[in-house]
C-alpha cells in the first residue's frame, strides 16, 4: 500500500498574509506539518502543493518535495479540489499512490502522534473517506444564540438552554488537519465529505487551525503551554531516573571502594618503574601514574555517595506523606507495581496514582523553582 502525505499551501492568503510560511514558535508555519509529516514515517512521499515559489524553496529545504499547481485556485475553491489537481499531476508523471492524506498547513500544533493514530483509525475502521474532527470542550454549541436588534437573543436550540451540559451530547467540529481518502474514490467523489465518510477525533489543541491572528495567538499560547508540559515531563522522566540509579550508585561505590583496596596493595619496586613522556608536559613514571588513578577513583566515590546522600535525603523527606512505602519498594528494593500492589491490598491503578503523585513532589524538591515553573 503505497500513501502520500499532500500539504496544500496557497500563497495568496488575506487574513495574515503569506500565512503558510509566517513565523511560529521560531519556524516557518509549514515547517511543522512537514517534519510531522516526516516523523510519521508512514509516507512513501510528501508533498507539498502550492503556487508560490517562496512556499516552494521553504518546503524543499525543510524535507518535501513539491509540486507547483498547473491550475490556479483561489480562496473560493476547496481544499479537496487543490488535493485533487495535485493528485492528477502526480500521476501525469506516473505516480500512482493508493491512500491520500491531507494535512493543511495551517494547523501547526498537529504533530506526528496524531497523523499515525488517525491512520490507525482509518485502517481499523475499513472506510474509503476520514476527516479529523475535535470535541467542542467548553464551547457548548448546544446553548448557541444569535444575537438580534439591540443583542435580543434568539437561541438555536431553546431546548437545550434547559439542560445540564453534561446531560447533553457531545458536539464535534470537522477540522482540516488530517483528511484520509482512498485515492480512486476521492478521484470520482471529487470530495473528502463523500458518501460514508466518517469522522475522527483528535485532541482539540492539535485541531486548532489558523485563519487570522486571534486563531495565531492562541495556537502561540497552546504551544507554550505544551512546551511546559513536556518540561514537566521530562522533569518527572529524569526523577525517576535518579531514584531508579539508587541501588546502581550503592553498588558502584562498593566496587569502586574494594577496588581502592586492591590498587593501595599493589607496590612498585625501583626495578619495575619506567618513565613514559606525554607530547606536552613532564615524564610521568608508573607509581605517579597509580596514585593518580587512585586519588582519581576516590574522587568518583566521594561524587557517587553525595549523589547518594542527596538522594536519600529526598526520601527521607517524603516519610510523612501518605504511600510513601511505594517508594521504599519501588526504588530501594526494585519491586514492580503489581508486586507492590499485591503486598499493600491495593489494586495497580491505585499504586500508579499514588506513585505519580509522590513523584510529582520529589520532582519539585530536586529541581525547585524550575520544576514550579514547568507545572505541576
Amino acid at each position: 500500500m503505497s500513501i502520500v502525505a499532500i500539504i496544500p499551501a496557497r500563497g495568496g492568503s488575506k487574513r495574515i498574509p503569506h500565512k503558510n510560511i509566517v513565523e511560529f514558535c521560531g519556524k516557518p508555519m509549514i515547517v511543522w506539518t512537514i517534519q510531522a509529516a516526516i516523523d510519521a514515517n508512514i509516507f512513501n512521499d510528501i508533498y507539498v502543493s502550492t503556487d508560490s515559489p517562496e512556499i516552494a524553496t521553504y518546503s524543499e529545504n525543510h524535507g518535501a518535495k513539491v509540486i507547483m499547481r498547473s491550475s490556479c485556485f483561489d480562496d473560493q475553491s476547496t481544499v479537496s479540489q487543490a488535493t485533487i489537481q495535485t493528485l492528477k499531476q502526480l500521476q501525469e508523471q506516473g505516480k500512482e499512490y493508493d491512500i491520500v492524506i491531507q494535512l493543511m498547513a495551517n494547523c501547526p500544533i498537529r504533530g506526528y502522534a496524531d497523523i499515525i493514530n488517525s491512520f490507525d483509525n482509518y485502517k481499523e475502521q475499513g472506510n474509503k473517506f476520514q476527516i479529523s474532527c475535535f470535541t467542542y470542550g467548553f464551547m457548548n454549541p448546544w446553548w448557541a444564540v444569535r444575537l438580534e436588534e439591540k443583542y435580543r437573543p434568539e437561541a438555536l436550540f431553546p431546548e437545550a438552554l434547559k439542560s445540564r451540559s453534561q446531560d447533553l451530547p457531545k458536539l464535534f467540529c470537522p477540522t482540516g488537519a488530517i483528511w484520509i481518502a482512498d485515492v480512486k474514490s476521492l478521484m470520482k467523489a471529487g470530495t473528502f465529505y463523500a458518501p460514508g465518510y466518517r469522522m475522527c477525533p483528535i485532541p482539540w489543541e492539535s485541531a486548532v487551525d489558523i485563519d487570522d491572528y486571534e486563531d495565531l495567538k492562541l495556537a502561540k499560547a497552546i504551544m507554550k503551554m505544551n512546551e511546559v508540559k513536556n518540561e514537566s515531563k521530562e522533569m518527572l522522566k529524569k526523577t525517576t531516573e535518579l531514584l531508579e540509579s539508587i541501588p546502581i550508585l550503592q553498588i558502584k561505590v562498593k566496587n569502586d571502594k574494594t577496588d581502592v583496596k586492591d590498587l593501595k596493595k599493589e607496590r612498585f619496586t625501583g626495578s619495575s618503574l619506567h618513565c613514559t613522556r606525554r607530547p606536552e608536559g613532564p615524564q610521568i613514571d608508573d607509581e605517579i601514574r597509580h596514585k593518580q588513578k587512585i586519588r582519581n577513583r576516590e574522587r568518583a566515590i566521594i561524587r557517587t555517595e553525595i549523589l547518594l546522600e542527596r538522594l536519600m535525603h529526598y526520601m527521607e523527606s517524603m516519610k510523612g506523606e501518605e504511600g510513601y512505602e511505594i517508594l521504599e519498594l519501588r526504588y530501594l528494593k526494585g519491586m514492580t507495581y503489581e508486586k507492590i500492589a499485591d503486598k499493600l491490598q491495593y489494586s495497580k491503578s491505585s499504586i500508579e496514582k499514588k506513585h505519580r503523585k509522590l513523584l510529582k513532589k520529589l520532582k519539585i524538591l530536586i529541581y525547585g523553582a524550575d520544576a514550579l515553573e514547568a507545572g505541576k
